[in-house]
């Protein structure tokens, strides 16, 4: 068994996403062990043609709070399946559980139901972590004033001190996050926030838990899709305007959004 393994998580609205991101890891990254977790009835999880971890527990007495703290209105313009539902959404959480599931792996790369990857991964089975506990993009400019606002708002301080890691993607380095109990953490914070105070909560939460310990990718993970190709050395692009996948309605986009999908995503349905 190898110690990399790939990881995304899906329910039944998301798993066209999982089943793509699939299909293009089989074709880009050859030998990776992919995995999903995934949450639904019982034939939902054994339709998927990957690895699955179906239905993965949760801490007893694990409450998620709700995303939203964004200004009113924003929220409802996004499609129906994106923004969290008032119950939340275990799948969107469940990268928390990697640690736990893959404690026999030296690295975990958790990815999106909304990427794919272009490229090989196969740098990343070596990557050097200099003792942080997981490796990122580095997305501090695009959090700032939302991040910042929050832990101003929640008496976390003025500003961040720290670089904020995208968890979109994000390699994992097992033994180091187990050590430092970053998963812990994660929930300890989100048990003491109220109903809506936390905007891309997981992500929030494992920024203020991560405190800046994360290396940076030596490659580019793509999340500007208002452009006609990926920059060269993408391995990994993000896709959240087809979200959800089969209701996304193309005839409202742009023409280099259409040409986008077009060439990256529909290959991979």
């Amino acid at each position: 068994m190898s110690s990399f393994a790939v990881v995304t998580a899906c329910d039944e609205v998301f798993s066209p996403g999982a089943i793509a991101l699939y299909n293009s890891i089989t074709r880009n990254a050859s030998d990776v062990d992919f995995y999903c977790l995934a949450f639904g009835s019982d034939e939902f999880c054994a339709s998927l043609p990957m690895n699955v971890i179906a239905n993965p527990g949760y801490p007893a007495g694990q409450r998620f709070p709700k995303g939203g703290r964004w200004s009113p209105g924003v929220m409802e313009d996004y499609p129906e399946g994106m923004n969290p539902k008032p119950e939340a959404m275990p799948a969107m959480y469940a990268r928390l559980l990697i640690p736990e599931l893959f404690s026999d792996r030296d690295r975990v790369l958790w990815v999106d139901a909304d990427c794919l990857v272009i490229g090989s991964l196969g740098e990343l089975e070596g990557f050097d972590f200099q003792g942080h506990c997981m490796a990122s993009t580095d997305i501090t400019e695009e959090l700032n004033s939302n991040f910042r606002s929050l832990i101003s708002e929640h008496g976390r301080g003025n500003a961040l001190d720290f670089g904020a890691p995208g968890t979109g993607t994000m390699l994992i380095n097992i033994p180091v996050w187990r050590e430092r109990r970053i998963t812990e953490q994660c929930f300890d914070l989100m048990n003491t926030v109220e109903d809506g105070e936390w905007l891309a909560v997981v992500q929030c939460a494992i920024i203020l838990a991560v405190k800046g310990d994360f290396a940076e990718y030596g490659w580019e993970y793509m999340q500007n899709v208002k452009r006609d190709d990926p920059p060269k050395g993408t391995k990994i692009i993000h896709f959240p305007v087809v979200l959800p996948w089969d209701e996304f309605d193309m005839s409202r986009k742009p023409e280099n959004i259409k040409h986008y999908v077009r060439k990256y995503w529909e290959p991979y349905r």
